[in-house]
């Protein structure tokens, strides 16, 4: 299940980060204010894609199997992004907070 929810989760952020980046540039922003503008169309509410699910039934299928993994991949990636994001500020933190972050995952 994990193939397909990282494949499902890449390729969604990457067509609304495409969409979004490409929306914001043809508004005249500049490289990198678009870029954040696509970096942000990529993620969805947690909350509120969960309350969407029509029953607690849904959550034992696979299809809700694989919807709650998207949301969580899609956190994870989220958390990724705003760290990255932080680190070109010029943070010191959010380089700790991504070594943190990696060995998080390495050990899940």
């Amino acid at each position: 299940m994990l193939r397909k929810a990282t494949l499902i989760t890449l390729g969604t952020s990457l067509v609304f980060a495409l969409i979004g980046g490409s929306v914001a540039y043809l508004f005249v922003y500049i490289g990198i204010e678009s870029v954040l503008v696509g970096l942000s169309m990529t993620f969805s509410s947690t909350i509120i894609c969960l309350k969407l699910l029509p029953t607690r039934t849904l959550h034992h299928q696979h299809t809700g199997e694989i919807i709650i993994s998207i949301l969580l991949l899609q956190n994870l990636l989220a958390t990724a992004v705003l760290l990255l994001i932080g680190g070109l500020s010029g943070h010191d933190s959010s380089i700790k907070g991504a070594g943190l972050l990696v060995i998080t995952l390495h050990f899940c």
